[in-house]
């Protein structure tokens, strides 16, 4: 080199490459921001000691195992079940699934929810979805009953929610989420058509009071006392109940319809505004290394610059 100076614009180009690597965010693992409460995929036996359900009639519900489900054959006034111990959480909530009805006669129902020892649907506490026929319509619902046995309910037909009526299709596969929002008492219920991914009927209930004295998830025609002779049949699969990890909660403005119908027994719901649930996503955090290399960038170029003897 002959005692000969590097060129400024090599170190100082050396520099930058390093600063812009430095600066690179490293990954961060995945989180789908869930406490489960309770999951299963009915991959095994949920009869079995490990599968934790009971009931009270094998004839209605049963394991599928080559489509690994639960299958349901419901009737009116035959008081069968079908139910899993859980723990119901002191704060809102979250439970999911699929449903897959094959047959649904005139007046028969497919009933899942959440309940207390005696999963009467005409007796609180209970949340109820529903896929019924009436009338030659296949209607959908959400219905509660307090433990101070206040009645809130909602269909899909138009005249309860203030739309269009929607039903839905035997040998489709749905995907419901039901949420229960304790700060603003009231509960939600989502039917997606899991086919095609969209929305094909949902709305709420607003509470009188929030709900306590829950303590399984419940399939159930206790209280159903039709003797249309019709069944309900199909399967159901990928249940999960949790909560969210981070929870915010903020009012939003109330849907510009009707309010839904409301059946009381007592006194009368309070209505509050619609609340929406959303989980903070985790921000990537830049890796420690850049200080590093920026110390170690600065340290090169020093050394390429000083001049050789």
């Amino acid at each position: 080199m002959d005692g000969k100076r590097t060129p400024f614009w090599i170190f100082a180009a050396i520099i930058l490459l390093i600063l812009a690597a430095s600066f690179i965010p490293a990954p961060v693992a995945a989180n789908d921001g869930k406490n489960l409460i309770y999951a299963n995929d009915f991959s095994i036996d949920p009869f079995t000691s490990e599968g934790g359900w009971k009931t009270n009639s094998q004839n209605s519900y049963n394991w599928d195992f080559f489509n690994k489900a639960l299958h349901y054959r419901m009737i009116g006034a035959t008081a069968a079940y079908a139910y899993v111990p859980v723990e119901f959480p002191l704060d809102s909530c979250f439970i999911e699934y699929d449903v897959t009805p094959v047959l649904t006669d005139k007046d028969a129902a497919f009933r899942f929810g959440l309940g207390d020892h005696r999963m009467d649907i005409t007796r609180g506490p209970i949340l109820i979805s529903s896929f019924y026929n009436e009338r030659s319509r296949n209607i959908m619902a959400l219905s509660v009953i307090t433990q101070n046995n206040n009645k809130v309910e909602v269909t899909s037909r138009g005249e309860s929610y203030g739309g269009s009526t929607t039903v839905f299709s035997d040998n489709t596969t749905y995907h419901v989420i039901i949420a229960y929002n304790k700060p603003g008492k009231n509960v939600s219920m989502k039917v997606i058509d899991k086919s095609t991914g969209l929305q094909l009927w949902g709305y709420y209930v607003a509470l009188g009071s929030e709900l306590t004295n829950i303590n399984r998830i419940l399939i159930t025609t206790v209280g159903d006392y039709s003797t249309a002779g019709g069944y309900a049949e199909g399967y159901i699969d990928n249940i999960e109940m949790y909560q969210l990890r981070s929870v915010t909660v903020a009012p939003t403005e109330i849907p510009a319809t009707p309010t839904p119908r409301t059946v009381l027994t007592t006194r009368p719901p309070t209505t509050v505004p619609v609340v929406r649930e959303t989980t903070p996503s985790p921000t990537p955090t830049k890796s420690p290394l850049g200080v590093i290399a920026v110390i170690t960038g600065i340290s090169v170029a020093i050394a390429v610059i000083r001049p050789r003897p």
